[in-house]
């Protein structure tokens, strides 16, 4: 339920360094307490710092913020009065006080065509120390549009502007801008190859605000739904068929 309560950390790495993130949470109540640190490529702490929920008025008066909360948080590097070219390859936020939901997550970097990838991973750490949780993604850049990889877990894609090509990985995964005309292709072949059997079909919905929805079922009985796609652009198919008109997608296996 992404909860996090006291002693659990949440830890984000990136293989090329960044020099500002930007993180959400929600429930963030009155005693709330998040504790954050970034680290260098060594592992060590290069900036850190703790958020409550409020803040001091002109007059020095505590001011809290309403209960229940949702809260996006900035770290940038340079505003905190650090050397411009700093950066770092990881961070984490934990609870240092009551319980808060992490809601997302957004690291920011000028990707150019040399890059050609950029990956990054979040692990879940418990109060104990134990990993809960973990997942990695990538974004692959070819100067022309994007790969951008998902996992077995939920994604929102953003492809911008040329060809991009969306790998789907399982769960519920959003696509907030397919473009058919900028050659935009999905590609759910990870999702099928997962599957056991040769009964796996397609199917169609749409949300209650009239998103497209691509449905994947492991059956020919369309009662088990292991993965969907919800195009959050696209409001005019109809059916799977007109879907599929407005759609690239390779499933390939």
């Amino acid at each position: 339920n992404n909860l996090m309560n006291v002693g659990e950390k949440l830890t984000m790495t990136f293989d090329t360094p960044a020099s500002n993130a930007t993180f959400a949470v929600g429930n963030f109540s009155d005693g709330d307490i998040i504790a954050w640190k970034v680290y260098d490529a060594a592992g060590t702490v290069i900036d850190s710092g703790t958020i409550d929920h409020g803040f001091y008025d002109t007059n020095g008066v505590w001011v809290p913020l309403p209960n229940n909360e949702n809260l996006n948080y900035s770290i940038d590097l340079a505003q905190n009065g650090l050397d411009a070219g700093l950066q770092f390859t990881s961070m984490s936020i934990e609870a240092a006080s009551n319980s808060y939901k992490f809601t997302g997550f957004s690291v920011e970097k000028a990707i150019t065509v040399e890059d050609q990838h950029y990956d990054f991973s979040v692990v879940g750490i418990d109060g104990d120390g134990d990993i809960s949780n973990s997942a990695s993604f990538g974004v692959t850049v070819d100067g022309t549009g994007s790969i951008l990889t998902g996992t077995a877990a939920d994604e929102v894609f953003t492809g911008g502007s040329g060809a991009d090509t969306f790998l789907t990985g399982g769960g519920d995964d959003h696509i907030a801008d397919y473009s058919l005309s900028q050659g935009d292709k999905v590609d759910i072949t990870s999702v099928l190859n997962s599957l056991e059997g040769d009964h796996t079909r397609l199917g169609f919905s749409t949300t209650s605000d009239g998103k497209a929805v691509l449905e994947i079922y492991d059956n020919a009985a369309h009662d088990h739904m292991v993965s969907s796609v919800t195009f959050d652009n696209i409001t005019d198919a109809t059916d799977l068929n007109s879907l599929l008109g407005k759609v690239d997608i390779d499933h390939t296996t």
